[in-house]
């Protein structure tokens, strides 16, 4: 591997060549000595008057000074490899074994050693403990939040659970896909079929999308059985654009609620998630076998366009300018690149 260079970066140097930080911080470097050395500037100086010196910093712009000089402290650390771990300090770090103190004790031979620390894996984890670690993400604490989000990832790449198969169909082939619908899956979809408020379904379906990484195959199936056994929002907007975020292109059992939702007829919240749905999944489908494959599949025009048809002009212009956005998500964007060449879908 090529040797990095020394000294800043080119976008840092910029930086400090745009940016008038000496100017900036020769406004509170005095201050600073004053507070931090006051003794050994002036022993005579009452602390009192060190206090009124303080009193008249502008708080809001010392805060903004900090934001600026934070970003461009994280923005440095990004670009060089041996800086990188100075980006994670103070990170909180999940899923550790806490290890024994290593205080230095007289030796004793009778002594018996200390205990280990009592674990109970995410991997070893029931029901009654997903269900409590949920809680934490209904709770306005960031912290409980992550440990939530965190749990439920992990919970969701278990193979503890029910197994089932996913079909996919392309043209005239077909293959079958075994995994695993897990007890963190399970319990997500007991909670949102009984949720007791529109909110309190939406934050589930928020951290059903949040912890799929790398499953979506699973969390896709979550959304069709709430389907399939009549959740209270079943047909709402909110799961329609959930599917979309989650189905793969050649599966039937995924595609089928989002070709309903598309049809004319259908409350125009309802079809225009599904509409969007379909753009998304057919970005990563045939971005990802342009990518793989070199060769074009299937085209913008043959699959989405025929879906947006007796739709009013300022419909098409909603579905039209969201489809633009939507693409420049960093999910998307790659495959877009690709799809969207040589193209006059828009």
């Amino acid at each position: 591997m090529a040797a990095e260079p020394l000294g800043p970066s080119s976008a840092l140097a910029t930086f400090l060549s745009g940016y008038q930080f000496e100017s900036v911080l020769n406004r509170y470097r005095p201050i600073r000595d004053q507070i931090g050395g006051h003794l050994e500037i002036d022993p005579t100086q009452a602390l009192a008057d060190v206090f009124s010196v303080l009193d008249t910093v502008d708080l809001g712009d010392l805060q903004n000074f900090f934001e600026v000089m934070r970003h461009a402290f994280f923005a440095a650390c990004g670009e060089r490899v041996y800086l990188s771990l100075y980006r994670a300090d103070g990170e909180a770090v999940r899923g550790g074994v806490p290890a024994r103190l290593n205080s230095v004790v007289a030796y004793d031979p009778a002594a018996k050693p200390d205990p280990d620390p009592e674990l109970k894996r995410v991997h070893d984890w029931g029901p009654d403990d997903f269900r409590r670690i949920m809680a934490g993400w209904f709770s306005e604490e960031t912290e409980k939040q992550e440990i939530a989000l965190d749990a439920f990832r992990s919970g969701f790449a278990q193979n503890r659970g029910e197994e089932f198969t996913v079909e996919h169909s392309a043209g005239s082939s077909n293959r079958w896909d075994r995994t695993t619908f897990t007890i963190a899956h399970g319990i997500l979809l007991q909670a949102l079929i009984e949720a007791p408020s529109q909110t309190h379904a939406f934050l589930l379906i928020d951290l059903l999308l949040s912890a799929s990484r790398g499953y979506p195959n699973r969390a896709a199936e979550t959304l069709i059985r709430y389907i399939e056994q009549g959740g209270p929002l079943s047909s709402a907007p909110i799961v329609i654009h959930a599917l979309g975020m989650l189905a793969e292109w050649d599966v039937p059992r995924f595609m089928g609620p989002l070709a309903i939702a598309a049809k004319h007829g259908q409350p125009w919240p309802i079809r225009r998630e599904a509409i969007l749905g379909y753009f998304r999944i057919f970005i990563r489908n045939e971005g990802l076998l342009r990518i793989n494959n070199q060769k074009v599949f299937a085209q913008m025009g043959d699959e989405i366009e025929p879906l947006i048809v007796a739709v009013s002009p300022e419909e098409e212009l909603e579905l039209r300018l969201a489809m633009a956005s939507s693409i420049w998500n960093p999910d998307l964007n790659l495959f877009a690149r690709l799809c969207c060449e040589n193209s006059d879908w828009l």
